[in-house]
């Protein structure tokens, strides 16, 4: 923006006015702000539909977040990103990396499942949700770099996880209405218990 401004100077009353580089640079931001919308020509989908499938499809989620989860003692994206701007540490926002790279891997353990053709709509706004925090706290680690997109990128960070948190709950919910159970030994009950 900086630069086009500057250049636009030099060229008096034939460059674009302020007014509409700011524009410009908005509706670039924007589209650079958007995600890929993850949609069923990107997963496999399963037709049968018993509950054991359900079951183990379940598990399976379930596997990919506990086994890709933060290692304990991890600061929350948000916490370690007001530290690096509080104290001018670029370097603290390292500390992201650690969390970007969980949900990459989560969204890629969720990209290779193969989905019941019942959870479909459930699974995509899981994985949608799942993509566009990964994407929030990849801008948060351009705190310096490119500040107008991560403060783009944070101002709908809340929203994001707020969606995140209602697909795991409208997967559960929906599992849960068809009967699916789970006991003690399946990794599912375990992820159940830590939203609860």
């Amino acid at each position: 923006f900086f630069q086009t401004y500057v250049r636009d100077k030099g060229y008096g009353e034939f460059g674009s006015t302020p007014e509409e580089l700011i524009d410009t640079a908005s509706s670039e931001l924007r589209e650079q702000a958007q995600d890929k919308i993850f949609t069923t020509n990107d997963i496999r989908v399963l037709e049968n539909e018993s509950l054991e499938v359900w079951h183990a499809y379940g598990n399976y989620v379930a596997r990919v977040v506990l086994q890709n989860d933060v290692p304990e003692g991890t600061k929350n994206e948000i916490a370690i990103l007001e530290a690096a701007v509080a104290y001018a540490d670029a370097a603290r926002l390292e500390e992201l990396n650690v969390i970007y790279t969980s949900y990459d891997r989560i969204v890629a353990g969720m990209l290779a499942i193969a989905v019941p053709r019942g959870l479909i709509k459930e699974h995509l706004d899981l994985l949608n949700s799942l993509n566009a925090v990964r994407n929030d706290i990849s801008a948060m680690r351009l705190a310096f770099s490119d500040p107008l997109f991560t403060l783009l990128r944070v101002k709908r960070y809340q929203d994001d996880t707020e969606g995140l948190f209602n697909a795991v709950v409208n997967l559960q919910k929906k599992m849960r209405d068809a009967g699916v159970r789970y006991d003690t030994e399946d990794p599912a009950l375990q992820l159940i218990i830590s939203f609860e």
